[in-house]
C-alpha cells in the first residue's frame, strides 16, 4: 500500500493494488479486500488485464463473506470481461450461485441487457437440461454474445445424447461403439428431444438471419444439422443451401461438408454403383483429413477428432444405408 502511494503512473498502482488484495483475499481478510477495492483498485482508469482480476479479488472475498448474489454479478462481469483466468471465474459463478434461488433475483444486479446476456450464459453453461429459452432470451438480450454460439453448439450436442444417439441405435446394421443404458422412459424423452431439435433449428435459421449475430453461418449450418437429425432431409437442404452463400470459417466449412454428406447419404432410397460414384469424393476427403491430422493431447487422452469420425461414418452410417 505504501508503493501504491508513491507510484507515479497508474499501471504501476493497478500492479500494486492487484498484489495487496490477492495476499488479502489468500489471508483471509475480506472485508478489508472488499473496501480495498473500492478505495484504489476501482478508482485507477488505466485499461489492462490487471482491471478485471481485481475485480474478480472483490469477488472472491463477497463470496467467503456469504454474499453470493453480489459475487455471481461481479464474476459474470469479469468472464465477460476478459479471457484470462475465465474457467476460473466460471467456477467462482457457479459456486456463488444458490442452486434452490431463482436466477432472476441473480439477474436483476445487472445493469444493462449486455450484462443480463452474460449471467445468463454462464447459467446456460452450468445446465445440462434443455436451454433453448435461454438461447432465446440471450440472443434477444445480445444477438453478438460470443457466448451464444458455445451454447449453439452445446444444444445440439445435448441433442445428440438425448435424441441423436439412441435414435441411431434402433437402426439394424453397423457396429455402434457407444452404447447407452435405456429405462421405459427414453421413448418418451426422444419423443420430446425431437421436438426440441426441430424446435432449435427453426430458432437457429432464424437467427442466421440477423445482421448483429456473429458467425451467421454456424447458426445456419447447425440449422442444418438440426434438422438432419430428425430426418427432415429437404429442410435440411434448404438450410445448409442458404449457409453455403455465407460467410464460414474453416470449422464451420467442414462441419457443413460432413452435414451435406450425412444428407448425401441418407436422402437416396437406393444405393447403386451411381450413388456409390457420387459418393466417393467425399470420403477420400474425410481420409485425407484424417493422414494430415496430428494427435490432439487432452489431460490423459489423444484425440484423432477426424479418425474418429471416419470411423463413424463407416460403422454408424454407411453400414447400416447397406444393411
Amino acid at each position: 500500500q505504501q508503493l501504491y502511494a508513491v507510484a507515479k503512473k497508474d499501471i504501476f498502482k493497478q500492479k500494486y493494488a492487484y498484489q495487496f488484495l490477492r495476499l488479502g483475499l489468500y489471508s483471509g481478510r475480506y472485508t478489508e479486500v472488499i473496501n480495498w477495492y473500492d478505495e484504489y483498485a476501482s478508482k485507477i482508469s488505466y485499461s489492462s488485464v490487471l482491471q478485471p482480476l481485481s475485480l474478480a479479488l472483490k469477488a472472491g472475498a463477497l463470496f467467503r463473506s456469504g454474499q453470493g448474489k453480489e459475487a455471481a454479478y461481479l464474476f459474470s462481469k469479469v468472464f465477460a470481461a476478459s479471457t484470462a483466468k475465465r474457467i476460473s471465474n466460471y467456477l467462482g459463478f457457479v459456486w456463488s450461485v444458490d442452486s434452490k434461488a431463482d436466477k432472476k433475483d441473480y439477474l436483476a444486479l445487472c445493469k444493462n441487457d449486455k450484462e443480463r446476456a452474460a449471467m445468463l450464459s454462464l447459467f446456460a453453461l452450468n445446465s445440462g437440461g434443455n436451454n433453448l429459452a435461454d438461447l432465446k432470451e440471450i440472443y434477444k438480450l445480445n444477438p453478438a454474445s460470443e457466448e451464444l454460439e458455445v451454447l449453439v453448439v452445446r444444444e445440439i450436442n445435448k441433442l445428440e445424447e438425448n435424441y441423436l444417439t439412441p435414435a441411431m441405435l434402433k437402426v439394424p446394421g453397423g457396429k455402434p461403439f457407444y452404447f447407452t443404458w435405456e429405462d421405459e422412459s427414453r421413448d418418451s424423452v426422444m419423443r420430446e428431444s425431437k421436438k426440441e431439435v426441430t424446435a432449435l433449428a427453426s430458432f437457429l435459421d432464424k437467427a442466421a438471419q440477423s445482421k448483429s449475430v456473429n458467425n451467421a453461418g454456424l447458426f445456419e449450418t447447425a440449422a442444418g444439422y438440426a434438422a438432419y437429425m430428425t430426418r427432415d432431409y429437404a429442410t435440411a437442404k434448404k438450410y445448409l443451401a442458404a449457409a453455403e452463400k455465407m460467410p464460414l470459417t474453416q470449422k464451420v466449412k467442414d462441419q457443413w461438408a460432413l452435414t451435406n454428406l450425412l444428407l448425401t447419404i441418407n436422402e437416396k432410397e437406393k444405393i447403386d454403383a451411381a450413388f456409390e460414384e457420387q459418393l466417393l469424393p467425399s470420403l477420400q476427403w474425410v481420409e485425407a483429413r484424417v493422414k494430415e491430422e496430428k494427435v490432439t493431447t487432452v489431460e490423459y487422452w489423444q484425440v484423432q477428432q477426424w479418425r474418429s469420425i471416419y470411423r463413424n461414418l463407416m460403422s454408424e452410417i454407411l453400414a447400416k444405408r447397406y444393411h
